[in-house]
């Protein structure tokens, strides 16, 4: 299958905060492309593909050491 014609692509997690829960108080905050994953990114994509980034910024550290970790869902979707 290929894909001849450009369309639009919607990135979004199923948080509507964007935010993952690792444990201990720490937090990480989700983005594609710099954009918060919470409110969600758009893209017009073409047949050549397109590269994203996918980004987390940690907050919340309290100095404990331990096992931190969580899982998200992203969501792509044609709009």
């Amino acid at each position: 299958m290929t894909c001849n014609n450009d369309f639009n692509l919607a990135i979004k997690s199923k948080n509507s905060q964007g935010q993952l829960s690792l444990g201990g108080g720490l937090k990480s905050q989700l983005k594609v492309n710099g954009t918060d994953l919470g409110q969600g990114y758009s893209d017009v994509v073409g047949p050549s593909g397109k590269t994203f980034t996918l980004s987390s910024t940690l907050s919340g550290y309290t100095g404990a050491t331990g096992v931190f970790q969580g899982s998200s869902v992203i969501i792509l979707g044609l709009p």
